[in-house]
Order: C-alpha cells, then sequence, then structure tokens
C-alpha cells in the first residue's frame, strides 16, 4: 500500500544490509510523490537486492526548509540516520530543514 498522507514532496528509503560481519546503509531519496518514488524500478530493484534487517522509509510534505534532496527523508547525518514527523519551528535555518537539524544535533549530541 502507497499513502502519500504525511506528504508528497519528498520520499526516500533507508536499507540496511549485512556483508559478512559489516552492516551497510544505502539511503535513496528523491523530490517526488511516494507513489512516483516506488514506481521507479531502480527503487524496487534496490528494496528487493539481498537481505535487508532494515527498512526505514519517510514522505515528506515541505513546511519549513527548501524542497531539496537535502532535506528529503530519511536524513543521515555521520552515524545518525533518522526521519521526523512534525515542526520544531526554532530550528529551521533558512533553506535547511528542521528535520535536517534536528538529526545534525542528534548526531553531534545524542539523545
Amino acid at each position: 500500500m502507497i499513502s502519500g498522507l504525511r506528504g508528497v514532496d519528498a520520499t526516500g528509503i533507508t536499507l540496511g544490509s549485512r556483508k559478512g560481519n559489516k552492516r551497510e546503509y544505502t539511503t535513496l531519496k528523491e523530490t517526488i510523490s511516494p507513489s512516483e518514488f516506488l514506481g521507479n524500478s531502480n527503487i524496487v530493484d534496490a528494496m528487493k537486492a539481498g537481505q535487508k534487517f532494515l527498512v526505514m522509509g519517510h514522505a515528506r510534505a515541505a513546511t519549513l526548509g527548501s524542497l531539496s534532496l537535502d532535506n528529503a527523508q530519511p536524513i543521515q547525518q555521520g552515524n545518525t540516520i533518522g526521519a521526523h514527523n512534525g515542526t520544531i519551528s526554532s530550528l529551521a535555518k533558512g533553506e535547511r530543514s528542521d528535520s535536517s537539524v534536528f538529526i545534525e544535533k542528534i548526531n553531534q549530541n545524542g539523545l
């Protein structure tokens, strides 16, 4: 089932897989609706390839920050990968979304 209820401005997934004892994370995102995103054969192929221990998805409604791949989620900052729903107005900085700044702060300071 595909839903754009939470937003149709940007869609992304992070896939976690194992290669031996190593964990690898791949984030794929576009500034398109969830139905367009999941209609892309490259996205579907990536989701089907290998065994996954993590599939994290997010559909964004652009409220704070520009409509860009940098603000599309999931967002990776250093060793932190996250997605956020809601609005934290005090964190938005110009073109950067509140979610982008929020994930950056978690990476810098921990939870």
